[in-house]
């Protein structure tokens, strides 16, 4: 079947996917009608990838958890941290990290947060009752007193070699996985209505070889004085020059580490992981066989000041973490959806919504529909008839059922492979 629209998947940095023909390097598209009884998407055109997800094992993991102690005496940071390491040292796993209990670097004192990477109930197991036997009172229980206080959970896409055949095969399947990721992500949004991903540098943005740019940027100039109040994210997310494409060989964020020096809660990344980069602050990426490059989004939850990030999502010690119900999350922390695109009279799809999809996919155009409704809201006045109303929380998506679906078959394995 004949794609309706493309989107080139392109690199800025060589990459092993240039080796492929452009014209071969795409993502393909089938527009259809997609009226329905939503009334937001009537009149719609609903924008279909044409990809086979039966291709792709899809994998959930712990990419590390943390945990806060209390110890008996007070300690450098570093000595626990290479005592413990010592202890529960394994050469092809990743090692534990040691903060203070805002994650201060160089601390000491007797609280700690223990970042473990390669994390699994052994290891954790093995970190406290050494804890406990070096630090602690040996009298006390088998483990040690902890909580935990930050997870990061990844969803890894990996192409079934019987299925690409061919070298070049695995490449092209890995290469539209990681574009179709960041095109059809969207954010839940209750972490919007709750108060997070609320300023400009939480919103989505790239970091490749040349530094960080904004997907989705602010206009130049002042700001009209109707406007001054409005979220910047949508000052320009209803002009298409103001949306720009990450390449597949760049890092997407959405939300982030600190803000204005101020720790925030939750992380997004979506990545072609085609390295490994061992630990915390290590230059030293390992290239991957090729079996092992995968199409990667993770999400990084954090206790931070005035916010128990962990305990909002019922989670407390190691127990918990195995025996919750991660499927149950799935929406919350992955949700994907499919555009709609406005039709033309003629049948065809709006060209500033397709162009916006092109180049920052469903959470681009979500921002795009927001941005034109609160402009026209705010330039209203009576003589203009009725009051547009504000866009729903949806907005003219749809669920990728089929995708999230996977995503939840995946997570719900998640405590069990601890």
């Amino acid at each position: 079947m004949k794609p309706d629209f493309d989107i080139p998947i392109e690199t800025n940095v060589r990459r092993d996917v240039d080796r492929l023909a452009a014209d071969e390097l795409q993502l393909h598209y089938l527009l259809v009608d997609a009226s329905g009884r939503q009334t937001v998407t009537k009149g719609r055109l609903l924008a279909l990838p044409m990809i086979d997800l039966n291709q792709y094992r899809c994998r959930a993991v712990f990419d590390w958890i943390e945990f806060k102690v209390t110890l008996g005496r007070e300690l450098y940071a570093v000595h626990v941290g290479n005592s413990l390491n010592g202890a529960i040292n394994e050469p092809k796993l990743g090692k534990a990290y040691v903060y203070g209990p805002n994650l201060e670097r160089h601390h000491s004192g007797n609280t700690f947060r223990i970042r473990m990477f390669d994390p699994s109930s052994r290891r954790m197991n093995a970190a406290l009752q050494h804890l406990r036997w070096k630090y602690g009172s040996r009298t006390a229980s088998l483990r040690l007193g902890h909580k935990i206080t930050g997870v990061e959970i990844s969803i890894d896409f990996y192409p079934i070699p019987t299925h690409a055949e061919t070298d070049d095969g695995m490449l092209l399947l890995r290469a539209q996985a990681s574009e179709l990721l960041r095109k059809h992500f969207r954010l839940d949004p209750s972490f919007r209505t709750r108060g997070d991903f609320d300023h400009f540098d939480e919103m989505p943005r790239y970091r490749d070889d040349v530094g960080t740019k904004k997907m989705v940027s602010a206009p130049p100039g002042l700001i009209p004085e109707n406007l001054k109040e409005f979220p910047k994210a949508l000052l320009g997310a209803d002009r298409v020059k103001m949306h720009r494409k990450p390449p597949l060989d760049s890092t997407v964020y959405v939300g982030a580490k600190t803000v204005k020096s101020v720790q925030r809660p939750i992380l997004f990344r979506l990545q072609d992981k085609v390295a490994d980069q061992r630990g915390v602050g290590d230059d030293n990426f390992i290239a991957l066989e090729l079996r092992d490059r995968r199409s990667r989004i993770e999400i990084c939850l954090l206790d931070v000041p005035d916010y128990d990030t962990m305990k909002d999502f019922g989670i407390q010690t190691m127990d918990d973490l195995t025996n919750k119900d991660w499927g149950k999350l799935r929406k919350k922390f992955f949700n994907f959806q499919f555009p709609t695109l406005a039709m033309e009279d003629d049948g065809t799809a709006n060209g500033d919504e397709l162009e916006i999809f092109k180049r920052t996919g469903v959470i681009g155009l979500d921002l795009h529909h927001r941005s034109v409704i609160e402009k026209t809201r705010a330039n209203w006045d009576r003589q203009n008839g009725h009051r547009p109303r504000k866009m729903r929380e949806n907005g003219h998506c749809r669920a990728f059922s089929e995708l999230n679906q996977k995503i939840t078959r995946a997570m719900e394995k998640l405590g069990a492979s601890l």
